[in-house]
């Protein structure tokens, strides 16, 4: 358990903020990004259009796309 919070806490420290940033994850952390590593993400403005997924509705379309696709290609 003492291990966990460690692992969780390091995770939102800046240095493992940063680490994602690198691998191309915006960090939740906004100080953790670096001008040059900033430069290479989407900007601001456009992050603001996120929404959460309705997970629900991308299973039913999913389901109906695989069963076109099984009509239309086969398997």
């Amino acid at each position: 358990e003492e291990n966990g919070k460690r692992l969780i806490d390091f995770l939102f420290s800046e240095k493992g903020q940063q680490l994602f940033s690198q691998g191309f994850v915006r960090p939740m952390n906004p100080d953790a990004l670096s001008d040059d590593i900033k430069a290479k993400f989407l900007p601001d403005s456009d992050y603001e259009r996120v929404r959460d997924v309705d997970y629900e509705r991308m299973s039913a379309v999913q389901e109906e796309f695989n069963n076109r696709w099984l009509k239309e290609i086969g398997s």
